[in-house]
């Protein structure tokens, strides 16, 4: 599992969780959200 810090606002979890896995299961090597 890859290791994503930041905190992410109420309600906005199943985004974190999607980001997650673009990672995991996607291939992606890196990004940033603002």
């Amino acid at each position: 599992m890859s290791q994503i810090h930041g905190d992410t606002a109420e309600g906005f979890g199943a985004i974190a969780d999607a980001f997650a896995r673009n990672f995991d299961e996607d291939g992606e090597v890196g990004a940033a959200c603002c």
